[in-house]
């Protein structure tokens, strides 16, 4: 018998960086419904639909940024627009280029109320955001300062981990032994899968998994449910479903009961 629910996620922008329209193909934006506390995980161009559905907010709003590029603040400014009694807390890693607040304060621009904003450099561990939602930081594996968040609540968890790469090779088993132990017995995982498992190794590098390889792993960890996140921005929608029957028939013939399915805007899944 399924589970109730006791939070809720829902995504607002999955696709990677490249051109097109914004409103077509939305970058990352994910957000926790926490009995009506909220959390934002990436603010991409994702967070504008989050804030244009008008969705009542209580008490503090906490915002969680997995890097510093576009697919994860190109949107951050649309908080001003949200109407909330509460303080705004953003968490983020420290950038070599420039510091974290001068980077979130230039991101929101002139319409926020600074006066409101909480900032909070990221390391990797453990914290309360309140005192019954708890959030685990780890640091993934791809270029530059960018995390993965794991987040528990009433005794269920969710993996948000919108890039990062994974594999077999003797160069990643102390990293693959970490992040197996980090994504291990998860309700939901939301991952990265750029790219085709064919087409991984052209892309060598750069910090992005296959559907195949994340499929693999969270199957043999225990996850229950698994979100393809962020497929290359030259696949096709026919190209996708072929990714995603692919990875469900690999499943299948092992005899796994992890569910799987990709990203798309609007989705929403019970943890």
């Amino acid at each position: 018998m399924p589970q109730t629910p006791v939070f809720f996620a829902q995504i607002w922008g999955f696709r990677g960086p490249v051109g097109g329209d914004p409103a077509i193909q939305p970058t990352n934006c994910v957000t926790l419904d926490l009995g009506g506390r909220t959390v934002i995980l990436d603010a991409g161009t994702g967070l504008r639909f989050f804030v244009e559905s008008r969705q009542p907010l209580q008490g503090d709003l906490w915002v969680l940024l997995s890097g510093h590029g576009g697919e994860q603040i190109s949107g951050i400014a649309n908080l001003a627009a949200l109407q909330f009694p509460g303080r705004v807390h953003i968490g983020g890693t420290s950038d070599t280029r420039r510091p974290f607040k001068t980077l979130i304060q230039n991101s929101l621009g002139n319409r926020f109320d600074m006066s409101r904003l909480s900032l909070y450099t990221l390391v990797e561990g453990r914290f309360n955001m309140w005192p019954d939602v708890a959030v685990q930081a780890l640091f993934s594996n791809h270029p530059g300062a960018t995390l993965a968040f794991r987040i528990f609540h009433k005794g269920r968890s969710l993996v948000y981990c919108p890039a990062n790469s994974i594999g077999t090779g003797k160069s990643l088993s102390d990293f693959n032994e970490k992040f197996l132990q980090f994504i291990r017995g998860a309700e939901v995982l939301i991952h990265d899968a750029r790219y085709r498992h064919a087409d991984l190794a052209a892309h060598a590098g750069e910090g992005h998994s296959s559907s195949k390889l994340i499929a693999e792993a969270a199957s043999r960890e225990g996850v229950r449910d698994l979100v393809l996140f962020g497929l290359d921005i030259n696949y096709t929608r026919e190209q996708c479903q072929e990714i995603l029957d692919e990875t469900r028939g690999e499943l299948a013939k092992q005899h796994s009961s992890l569910q799987v399915q990709l990203a798309k805007t609007g989705l929403q899944i019970g943890v």
